[in-house]
């Protein structure tokens, strides 16, 4: 396990995190450094789609699913984008872009490339997440490509808690909200 936070791992929030906002979440870590953290909660769908949010002939049929990033301007969209960034994205990994040009994402989309939209993000002041880890909120771990775009975002965290410790392997398919299970 990762000793210290870098762009491109996870967040995977221990039974220790009770904020609603963070509670059995998995955040991926866009960037880091000593100005602070900025990463994206990976596992909150919501049930809204891409065009209730923005309007124009670029969507060209565009159905992208939206889920929410994180509490920090949670009217502002956010994407990552399978493959290297273009205009206005940065590198989070090789292979893994945050951001860019909504008509260039759009296009990655129809062209079948995964692309995941977010509603805000997650942000923390410097050392303040490094403060939360040394209080036992959050347990790090190295990222993997497969499981950014997870096909079941509801389930990863239970995934990654199971992997982290086998007593909670019963949780690795069962959905964050029991009601859905």
């Amino acid at each position: 396990m990762p000793s210290a936070p870098a762009a491109g791992d996870f967040l995977v929030a221990t039974e220790l995190l009770t904020d609603p906002n963070f509670a059995g979440s998995v955040v991926l870590l866009c960037e880091h450094d000593e100005q602070g953290t900025l990463g994206l909660v990976l596992n909150r769908p919501l049930s809204v789609r891409l065009p209730e949010l923005v309007t124009g002939d670029e969507l060209l049929g565009c159905e992208a699913p939206v889920l929410w990033g994180g509490p920090v301007k949670s009217d502002a969209l956010h994407a990552l984008k399978d493959g290297a960034p273009g205009p206005d994205a940065v590198e989070v990994y090789p292979g893994l872009a945050f951001g860019g040009q909504l008509d260039d994402l759009i296009d990655a989309w129809n062209e079948g490339i995964e692309v995941r939209f977010y509603l805000g993000y997650a942000g923390w002041e410097s050392g303040q997440l490094d403060g939360e880890i040394a209080e036992g909120a959050w347990h790090v771990v190295r990222s993997r490509p497969e499981l950014v775009f997870p096909e079941r975002p509801d389930a990863l965290w239970g995934q990654l808690k199971g992997e982290l410790d086998p007593a909670w392997r019963h949780l690795k398919h069962q959905p964050r909200d029991p009601e859905l299970n």
